[in-house]
């Protein structure tokens, strides 16, 4: 067993069901283009994200939230936990919220804290 301290990325929190529309788009702008999701629950510290497609532990994006009418509820970055294949073939992702990363550090992909839990990634 490592002797570094024993850090649960995943949420504690309650988590709220929803179903709301969401953009994404990979952190650095321009590995990938913009994709569609669902946000199937929310809590104070993350979001679980459904996409078709999975994404690895570990990657950013930004996800812009839109409710009825296509309402503009909120644009977050998040770091994507871990992945669990669903049923039908899409992928439920457990997502953690983090800071807002400056220009250089997307670039430079230099580590930082998230707000939650003080982790370094």
């Amino acid at each position: 067993m490592p002797n570094s301290p024993q850090v649960s990325d995943r949420r504690a929190g309650y988590r709220c069901s929803c179903s709301l529309g969401a953009i994404c788009e990979p952190i650095p702008p321009g590995t990938a283009g913009h994709f569609s999701g669902t946000v199937q629950n929310i809590s104070e510290n993350g979001i679980g994200l459904l996409l078709e497609h999975e994404m690895a532990a570990g990657a950013c994006l930004w996800v812009v939230m839109r409710g009825a009418d296509d309402v503009l509820l909120g644009k977050m970055m998040i770091r994507i936990v871990h992945a669990t294949r669903q049923g039908d073939g899409h992928w439920l992702h457990g997502c953690l919220f983090t800071k807002e990363a400056s220009e250089q550090e997307t670039q430079t992909g230099r580590k930082r804290s998230l707000t939650d839990s003080g982790i370094e990634w």
